[in-house]
């Protein structure tokens, strides 16, 4: 949240601007759904509403078009406030249902920065904008607001478990409020304050970190208080909220523990045409890496060297995508399903010379199968505030799912459902800043969905793409990818 708000007034200017389009591929995508599971909480979305924070001194601002992903039925809202003022959200209006209070989520700490939050249990499906926020007094120089969004398992309600705040004094690891629980709860965990998280795990585990900042607990019987680790040490104001369903105490699918990240790095650099990209750590041996590049200048990845065999999709319908909007933007990827131990960098080649935006991970599973490629999608989307992802049909019975957005001057948020990685000081997972974001879901079956972004530049389009990897078997042999280039060293 708080690296959107020293966006440049680009995004301002691109939002009210025109922008001439050219040779876009255009591509229909289906209605974004999701299918929640009977025993499981979902992670729908963790969206800043950036265009209130830069209106300064206000006492009340109401969500607009593009700033939040379209609600699904039944689920869960939370909003979360932060501002330098001492001051209550009075009330909220908007958005259907009952707004209620969160009642231990005020705090302020000595630094002068105020949190607070109220939610909503039954607000409607598709609701995009006019929720007003209203606060006691004026906000100070800035009205920063988070909007978070979860489901509870497939034919339950959900209700308040428990709530708490805390502030942390000086700390870099600081600890966050302990909670009752009392069934299988979701518990929320707002970003904290003026200082950045330090990474992409700095909750500690099981909390996972979200794309903007912020932490959540899925399927939890525990409230123990976790600690979250900041770039830089600060006072941290920091609330938690438990929610419970009338699913009670049940059983998670076992899937969802199976994958995890075992790195992840986010850097810039001009590649002329070759660049060399140091990892945080040696790789270990049989993980999935992959390699996700954005640019300005229609350069695409042409090989991979280091830590495994590398393939480069290179055809239609896949990673490799770009289309001409206020520049030459392009996507592309790469991936090597068995990597090998103790690599420490990789080497990328582009067919250009280009300042691109990389992300870089390393993915582990729990099953002992070997990663293998299930399924990938491209398209643009024509202008729209709420473009969709990737529809993808996959084949594995549990998928690590990669999605891309490219809009020209930013997407506001991460693709909903897809809560990972959090990328320092970069906004809502941003490979290239302002320009082309990623998000991930690590461990997605039998079923994928279609994730939503939202992009503030209604007048222009979207290019997104996704891919799929599973190392869970797969329930029929996927068709094998086509127009792939491997490359071995």
């Amino acid at each position: 949240m708080r690296s959107i708000l020293n966006r440049s007034l680009t995004i301002l200017l691109i939002l009210f601007g025109s922008i001439s389009l050219a040779n876009a591929q255009m591509g229909a995508a289906p209605q974004a759904t999701v299918i929640p599971s009977a025993s499981s909480w979902t992670w729908v979305q963790d969206s800043p509403v950036i265009f209130c924070g830069q209106l300064g001194s206000i006492s009340s601002c109401t969500i607009g078009a593009a700033q939040i992903a379209p609600t699904q039925p039944g689920s869960v809202w939370v909003i979360n406030t932060s501002t330098p003022n001492n001051v209550t959200i009075t009330s909220v209006t908007g958005g259907g249902g009952q707004w209620f209070a969160c009642p231990n989520c005020h705090i302020s700490n000595p630094s002068g920065y105020t949190v607070n939050a109220w939610y909503n249990l039954t607000g409607n499906a598709g609701t995009t904008q006019n929720i007003t926020i209203n606060l006691s007094g004026t906000s100070g120089a800035f009205f920063n607001i988070d909007f978070f969004e979860i489901l509870p398992p497939t034919g339950s309600t959900a209700s308040l478990d428990d709530s708490g705040s805390t502030i942390g004094t000086n700390c870099t690891v600081c600890t966050e409020p302990a909670l009752n629980v009392t069934a299988t709860d979701m518990i929320l965990y707002n970003p904290g304050g003026k200082a950045a998280q330090a990474d992409w795990k700095a909750y500690s585990a099981p909390v996972i970190t979200d794309v903007n900042g912020g932490g959540f607990n899925l399927n939890t019987t525990s409230g123990a208080a976790p600690t979250m680790t900041l770039a830089v040490a600060n006072n941290p104001s920091m609330w938690a909220m438990a929610f419970k369903s009338t699913a009670g105490i049940f059983s998670p699918p076992t899937y969802q523990t199976q994958n995890s990240i075992v790195q992840f790095t986010s850097p810039t650099q001009t590649c002329n045409p070759t660049c060399n990209l140091a990892l945080p750590q040696a790789t270990g041996a049989g993980h999935l890496l992959f390699v996700m590049a954005a640019n300005l200048n229609n350069d695409h990845i042409t090989s991979v060297s280091g830590g495994g065999t590398w393939v480069v999709p290179a055809a239609a319908n896949t990673c490799q995508i770009s289309y001409v909007q206020a520049g030459n933007n392009a996507f592309s990827c790469a991936y090597a399903l068995s990597s090998t131990a103790g690599t420490t960098s990789i080497s990328v080649t582009l067919n250009g010379t280009s300042s691109t935006g990389f992300g870089i991970w390393e993915v582990s599973s729990a099953t002992g199968n070997p990663f293998v490629f299930d399924t990938q999608g491209s398209h643009v989307n024509g202008n729209s505030a709420t473009p969709l992802g990737q529809a993808l049909t996959i084949s594995g019975q549990n998928d690590v799912i990669f999605q891309g957005a490219f809009a020209p001057g930013g997407a506001s948020s991460g693709g909903s459902f897809y809560p990972q990685t959090y990328i320092l000081h970069q906004g809502t997972g941003y490979i290239l800043f302002n320009e082309a974001s990623e998000s991930v879901l690590l461990n997605s079956g039998p079923t994928a969905p279609t994730p939503t972004w939202v992009n503030p530049q209604t007048t222009q389009n979207t290019a997104v793409f996704g891919i799929a990897f599973t190392a869970a078997g797969v329930s029929t042999a996927p068709s094998p990818p086509t127009g792939l280039t491997a490359v071995v060293h």
